[in-house]
């Protein structure tokens, strides 16, 4: 095992399944603070993942952050919301609500002030550009306005907890959130989500894990990357060194390769 330390580390979690394959096989990982990408084919395991970290799904093996392990028992749920937020595939809301209930709904949880509130989210509005839509209803905005306010409220969630604290490693777990969104709103929510990590630099900081399909939004934007194929985790570590043709073809085939232009400093994803 591993020396303990901060940040995020799993030891050997899984995600059984009775009568077959594991859904997840045992991962044993340490994650730092940054933008890791978790890409994978259809059913590789990737969405089980971000569960069984959120406390969704029965797992197995043990989860630690910060070296403290993390007690996911019902009545510890609500503290446990401080600490790992997530947005699920599906988030979509039919209730007539404003932009702003939305958003105030991840503070309800918090014992704030008044004025502790009023000033989280005026920060809040102003790192997600929310002052227009603020007093708007929120099924009345566009798919990638929604994106962005979905967003805020599960960063919302964290927040009062990364002023307080900002030495404790927190979790922003998000499924898919570019996957219905125009590539514009792709590239304004990935240069979101590394800001969010920028603001928290220097201290222990925000991991945040997303899952995407677009190897090139990984390549581009996530610091950190991890491939998962058939539950179980191939290759993971930075994304220059994880992000390779053989470990690409490995999981999507032989027809993906790299391509390197002189105007990138990335290589991009094509198939030929």
């Amino acid at each position: 095992m591993a020396p303990l330390e901060p940040g995020l580390q799993l030891h050997n979690l899984a995600v059984p399944a009775q009568g077959r394959a594991d859904l997840l096989a045992p991962i044993s990982q340490q994650f730092r603070p940054g933008l890791w990408a978790i890409l994978g084919p259809n059913g590789a395991g990737k969405s089980t993942l971000l569960k069984a970290l959120a406390g969704q799904v029965p797992a197995t093996g043990q989860v630690l952050i910060d070296t403290k392990p993390v007690d996911y028992r019902r009545r510890y749920r609500s503290a446990l919301s401080h600490t790992i937020a997530m947005l699920p595939q599906q988030s979509l809301l039919q209730f007539p609500l404003l932009v702003s209930e939305v958003v105030e709904l991840a503070l309800l949880s918090w014992p704030l002030t008044v004025q502790r509130k009023s000033a989280l989210l005026k920060s809040l509005i102003n790192t997600f550009d929310l002052a227009e839509l603020w007093p708007l209803e929120y099924t009345q905005l566009s798919g990638g306005q929604q994106a962005r306010v979905q967003l805020a409220r599960v960063y919302a969630q964290l927040l009062p907890g990364i002023e307080d604290q900002p030495s404790h490693t927190r979790l922003l777990l998000l499924d898919e959130p570019v996957a219905a969104l125009d590539v514009p709103y792709q590239h304004k929510m990935m240069q979101l989500l590394q800001q969010l990590v920028a603001q928290t630099a220097g201290s222990n900081g925000l991991v945040v894990m997303v899952v995407l399909h677009d190897v090139n939004l990984a390549l581009r934007y996530a610091s950190h990357s991890l491939l998962v194929n058939q539950g179980a985790l191939t290759a993971s570590g930075t994304t220059a060194s994880t992000i390779t043709v053989p470990n690409l073809r490995a999981i999507f085939g032989p027809a993906i390769d790299l391509v390197q232009l002189e105007t990138l400093s990335h290589p991009i994803a094509v198939y030929r």
